[in-house]
């Protein structure tokens, strides 16, 4: 099967599932905090939108009537803010407990990952947040998709083990910017599609090949450890930037200016770097290397942030990254 046959399977169909999943977010707790909080995450709805919105947003302070107990019980997710109920005093809600109201957002998202998408698209105070952590998730699975896809390169003896993923490394990177321009585009309330987003996909399906290009070149020029590396910080920068510049462009109908393209490519890199850290084995250096003076050793950072800004140029028509 071919590289464009392939992306033809990709289908929105479970984005606008996620998009369209019906759910209730219950915030109680004394009425002040409440108030607030509430009025964040409809800020900036338009009346259309709260209306639709009161459907999957419920805010509820003592004392509570039969029917906000009713409510609160069936939630899909409670949030008890100062206040609020303890974790078991509406079960079988599923309940969460915030003691800064300034901190839910990140809170409820960091808790229920799969409501990323409903939760940005119907509510106007989780889109930002939400659309940044979908970019950083596509970005941290493409990051290890990246460096798997790589170690036959490295290690010839595993090519029978993983040499399929290898060969679809660059179909599986791609699919992953694809759905995650749909999702992004879900969360801003735009149409879903290939017909509606094909400026967007033309835009990740040309990037593609210079990953593949520029991940199999740097991969011939460094050892084998570094390499894989320096691939998975290719393959996340450039998905952060894709992500990045698709979701200025549903957010503000706009591409970014070369100032904020190279802030977004700095912001991807420094990103990047602490990504692989968390994915690198943690080994203790022997007692000799640790008393080694600071600068003696070698330092790849620089050499790591040139390949990764080098891969992640803008391109045609909306101004995506070559990835």
């Amino acid at each position: 099967m071919s590289f464009l046959d392939t992306l033809k399977e990709v289908s929105a169909h479970t984005v606008r599932k996620e998009a369209a999943r019906l759910f209730v977010l219950a915030i109680a707790g004394d009425k002040d905090s409440v108030d607030a909080v509430c009025a964040q995450l409809l800020d900036g709805a338009s009346p259309e939108e709260r209306q639709v919105a009161a459907t999957y947003l419920f805010c509820a302070s003592p004392p509570y009537s039969e029917a906000d107990e009713k409510r609160l019980r069936h939630a899909d997710l409670l949030v008890s803010l100062p206040g609020g109920p303890g974790l078991t005093d509406f079960r079988p809600a599923d309940t969460l407990q915030v003691a800064r109201p300034e901190d839910l957002v990140g809170h409820v998202l960091e808790h229920r990952p799969d409501l990323w998408v409903p939760l940005g698209r119907r509510l106007p105070g989780f889109r930002q947040q939400a659309a940044e952590s979908v970019i950083r998730g596509v970005s941290r699975v493409n990051a290890e998709f990246a460096a798997i896809a790589g170690i036959p390169t490295v290690l010839p003896v595993l090519g029978p083990v993983l040499g399929v993923v290898a060969g679809a490394d660059v179909l599986i990177l791609t699919k992953n910017q694809v759905l995650m321009i749909f999702r992004l585009a879900a969360i801003y309330g735009e149409d879903l599609g290939l017909r509606d987003r094909y400026r967007e996909v033309l835009t990740v399906i040309g990037g593609a090949f210079g990953w593949r290009t520029l991940a199999r070149h740097v991969l011939g020029l460094v050892p084998g450890g570094v390499g894989l590396g320096i691939r998975a910080l290719i393959a996340y920068s450039g998905t952060y930037a894709t992500g990045r510049v698709a979701q200025m462009l549903f957010d503000e109908g706009r591409r970014p200016d070369r100032r904020e393209m190279r802030r977004i490519y700095e912001d991807a890199a420094a990103l990047a770097k602490g990504t692989l850290d968390t994915l690198r084995p943690k080994r203790e250096l022997p007692e000799e290397r640790k008393a080694l003076p600071e600068g003696s050793l070698p330092d790849l950072s620089d050499q790591e942030t040139s390949d990764s800004e080098s891969s992640t140029a803008p391109t045609a028509p909306s101004g995506k990254t070559d990835m």
